[in-house]
């Protein structure tokens, strides 16, 4: 009789008993965890990594500086936001913010500086795209394109550039007047189309 007991609970004393046992500990805590209500997570930081560890979208207040082709360079402000990166730790884009200036940006990059930017500050809202600069340090490419709005003189805006990032062709339309102006490769007005 002793010995059908110990073969029959003789697994309490072994070690699949105890993996068993913390298996269910885990399991519990894990349950007990995800049941309960967070009503407010604070932290300055939020990194999602890789599976190797690195880490490809930073959510910060502040931003920390971006680092451009494995080189680290200063913001032109401090902000808060999102943080887009590649798997070599470079900026490749983002969303800041920065509430005391009132301004912010969407930015997706190249590897050198920003191909697509939507800028909102106090007044203006715009749209630009930027011209791949190759073989370029950090900085942004050439501007080609921009859409807007400029609360300064209440006026929309399309604008295309040469190659070098010179204003030729600008359309405008403020609350009375609709316009087309027209520059040389030097920025001299040449034409203009107005109302």
């Amino acid at each position: 009789m002793e010995n059908t007991l110990r073969n029959r609970y003789g697994f309490l004393k072994t070690k699949t008993f105890y993996n068993i046992l913390t298996g269910l500990l885990v399991l519990g805590i894990i349950i007990y965890y995800f049941c309960s209500r967070v009503d407010i997570v604070k932290t300055n930081e939020v990194k999602l990594v890789d599976k190797d560890g690195q880490v490809l979208l930073r959510i910060a207040a502040p931003l920390p500086n971006p680092l451009v082709q494995g080189k680290k360079y200063e913001r032109s402000r401090v902000v808060d936001g999102v943080q887009f990166l590649d798997k070599n730790g470079n900026e490749v884009g983002g969303l800041a913010v920065n509430a005391e200036e009132g301004v912010g940006g969407l930015c997706f990059n190249y590897e050198a500086g920003e191909a697509a930017c939507f800028y909102k500050d106090k007044e203006d809202v715009a749209l630009d795209f930027y011209a791949k600069k190759e073989g370029t340090e950090a900085g942004s490419g050439t501007k080609r394109f921009a859409l807007g709005f400029s609360g300064k003189n209440d006026s929309s805006f399309l604008v295309l550039s040469d190659k070098n990032g010179k204003e030729r062709i600008k359309f405008s339309v403020d609350d009375a007047h609709a316009k087309i102006q027209m520059f040389d490769a030097n920025g001299q007005e040449t034409y203009t189309i107005a109302n």
